[in-house]
């Protein structure tokens, strides 16, 4: 059995129920292949996240509907984009419960331990999650301290137990470096991506061999010279409407927003480490760059005193909102769906299902060396 330690800096930025990573760790769960800790903060921390990802998501949608309102006020729609506008903005309460509801739901199904910590860990635990950042910023002081969490963490897991503790904290994976059987993963994928994992999933699955995952994805990627396109437009919903940061966009924050996708560059897939997440789905880490339309405020003054000025969106008192078009970089997981009794198969001959592409995750997006109107249009 593996101990899982899932930290307070684990993102849920979107969805993380409907993540394979997330569905492949309950089924290891399940299995009692993997035992889950977490900090007494973790449940809540989680739950926060989650439901701010729906309220942004809530008011994005608003947002949109608004602004479709607006274009077709004389429309013949109009009325039908107001009543549903009216529908969800009445519903707003209720979807949010019920995503706490899933969330609570899913949690106590993993039957996950909270570490035991002592009454002045846990203050440092809370200092860390009410600040939103990573627990070593408030036990870097006291070194001792944080080597007493890891030690925490390997007595309540048992002495050369497995463990893996997923963090993006540096400190913290350097603090566990002197256990032998203590490993830190900065992402949750990164944990289902390792050796032991992925033939723990493997065996779930009437001991698919790794060999039949390349066969089926190699053959998957000679006969699809059209999956970067079908990836392209299945990437159209995860990205727009995500917050990108970059110290060059010329407002206080250097936060703007993408609203609008372009032409797309080149896939490039690893087709040559698939993932396994368990039930035939296999998933391949790619990157593209896509170009973007992006959205973000600025203050009047501010605006002005650009060389280049963007084109202006919509004008208030102190500020404006603008459009602007760069290039993103954009890094993932897709999911291809495989029959489980095609993947089990000595002999799959020549033909192969046909294979839908999907989006797991999106694990980042950033703009490369983003400069005003550095695309034309």
């Amino acid at each position: 059995m593996i101990c899982l330690v899932l930290n307070t800096d684990l993102e849920a930025n979107e969805d993380l129920l409907l993540h394979k990573d997330r569905q492949a760790l309950s089924r290891l769960i399940e299995a009692n292949e993997v035992k889950l800790y977490s900090p007494p903060v973790f449940s809540d921390s989680m739950r926060l996240q989650r439901l701010r990802w729906f309220e942004n998501k809530t008011t994005e949608y608003l947002s949109r509907i608004e602004a479709l309102i607006q274009r077709n006020q004389t429309g013949p729609k109009s009325k039908e984009l107001g009543t549903v506008k009216r529908t969800i903005e009445a519903s707003y309460r209720e979807i949010l419960q019920a995503s706490e509801r899933q969330f609570l739901t899913w949690f106590r199904a993993i039957n996950q331990d909270t570490l035991p910590l002592d009454e002045s860990e846990t203050k440092y635990f809370m200092a860390a999650y009410h600040a939103q950042l990573p627990v070593s910023q408030f036990l870097r002081s006291e070194s001792e301290r944080l080597k007493g969490y890891v030690s925490q963490v390997l007595e309540h897991a048992g002495d050369g137990v497995p463990t893996v503790i997923i963090s993006k904290d540096e400190a913290l994976s350097q603090a566990c470096k002197p256990h032998a059987h203590i490993a830190c993963c900065r992402q949750l994928i990164d944990f289902i991506k390792r050796n032991d994992v992925q033939s723990l999933l493997r065996r779930l699955d009437r001991g698919i061999a790794t060999g039949q995952h390349f066969l089926a994805i190699s053959r998957f990627q000679a006969v699809a010279e059209s999956a970067g396109k079908r990836l392209s437009h299945a990437l159209k919903e995860h990205v727009i409407g995500l917050q990108v940061c970059d110290l060059l966009i010329p407002n206080d924050d250097n936060m703007a927003h993408i609203i609008g996708m372009g032409e797309c560059g080149a896939v490039k897939a690893e087709f040559s480490q698939p993932i396994y997440f368990g039930s035939g789905d296999i998933g391949l880490e790619f990157e593209l760059d896509i170009v973007v339309d992006v959205s973000f405020n600025i203050f009047k003054a501010d605006y002005f005193s650009l060389r280049h000025k963007p084109r202006i969106m919509a004008e208030y008192e102190h500020h404006v909102r603008v459009k602007d078009r760069s290039i993103a970089r954009v890094k993932g997981v897709a999911l291809i769906p495989f029959c489980l009794d095609y993947l089990a198969a000595r002999n799959k001959g020549e033909r192969l299902p046909h294979q839908t592409i999907k989006i797991s995750s999106i694990d980042d997006v950033a703009l490369r060396n983003y400069t005003l109107a550095q695309v034309d249009g």
